[in-house]
């Protein structure tokens, strides 16, 4: 049983309990996130390196496009260049070995077998249309 004990001016009273009447304490609810709190800095700094991010990632992506676009142009034009120069090495040796620069034969040979080729590749006919159309 509970005992008061002698009290001095200004000290609470003391109270003693018994070891075998104690009531034994609960044990201790978990705690669920519903009741924290999080500090408005996290949200802050979370907020702020999410915004970093994304900025970083559309910047990466407009730079990986661009320079996509700009290898494919080099490509080309480093294409052209090269079958210009052929060509052009192609005239000069015509003109040592024949003396003119008429390459029409060359030209047609040139042009028919690319037209072949390209019927071939998409799967045409090689016939041209006007033979279809003749027959």
């Amino acid at each position: 049983m509970p005992t008061l004990g002698r009290t001095t001016g200004l000290s609470k009273p003391k109270i003693h309990i018994d070891s075998a009447t104690a009531p034994t304490p609960a044990p201790e609810a978990p705690r669920k996130w519903v009741n924290r709190k999080v500090p408005v800095s996290a949200i802050v700094v979370v907020g702020f390196g999410v915004l970093v991010a994304v900025a970083v990632g559309i910047v990466l992506l407009v730079g990986i496009l661009g320079n996509t676009k700009n290898t494919s142009e080099l490509l080309q034009d480093k294409g052209e260049s090269v079958v210009n120069l052929v060509e052009r090495d192609i005239r000069a040796q015509w003109l040592n070995r024949h003396g003119s620069q008429d390459l029409s034969p060359m030209e047609m040979s040139a042009s028919t077998t690319s037209t072949v080729l390209t019927r071939l590749c998409l799967g045409l006919s090689l016939a041209p249309r006007s033979w279809l159309d003749s027959q």
